[in-house]
């Protein structure tokens, strides 16, 4: 399957009949099955699979691993290294998508004048990115902070 890719994969089980979810699922694992094996040496970190968990979805982080060791032929040892980092990240419950942050559009927009619209949309990214990066982040306080940096820094125009 990880030769096919995860297009590939869809496709083929499309031509299966089977649903669109089980093909997006298992697309999903292929990502993050192939993201995986790509990791430099040294192996993947608390970030990068909090990062792949945000792309692939949380669900398929676990499954994602256990393709991945299959595919590179892990040791038992490594397997479940890899499997407990896996779980520890995601037994944090951190945010992995935009609606998990502490604070919210209005929130973005309030704190920093901006108009709604795609700024607010950039900025809440990179809120993410930086909360992907340090889960202790996520807090409304810090998180504002950072919006307003972020704004300034882009020269994002507040409301007139």
């Amino acid at each position: 399957l990880a030769r096919m890719g995860a297009a590939g994969v869809r496709r083929a089980l499309a031509r299966m009949r089977a649903s669109n979810r089980a093909g997006a699922d298992v697309a999903a694992i292929i990502r993050g099955a192939l993201a995986l094996t790509a990791t430099a040496s040294g192996g993947p970190t608390a970030y990068s699979l909090r990062l792949m968990a945000s792309q692939i979805g949380a669900g398929s982080l676990a499954p994602a691993v256990r393709v991945a060791c299959a595919m590179q032929s892990c040791s038992e040892d490594e397997r479940h290294a890899l499997s407990e980092l896996a779980r520890a990240v995601l037994a944090a419950r951190p945010a992995l998508c935009v609606r998990d942050l502490a604070v919210d559009g209005h929130d973005v927009m309030s704190s920093t004048g901006i108009s709604p619209g795609p700024a607010v949309r950039r900025v809440l990214s990179a809120l993410l990115g930086e909360v992907l990066r340090d889960p202790a982040a996520n807090t409304k306080q810090r998180l504002l902070e950072l919006a307003r940096e972020i704004v300034e820094a882009e020269r994002l125009s507040p409301r007139v």
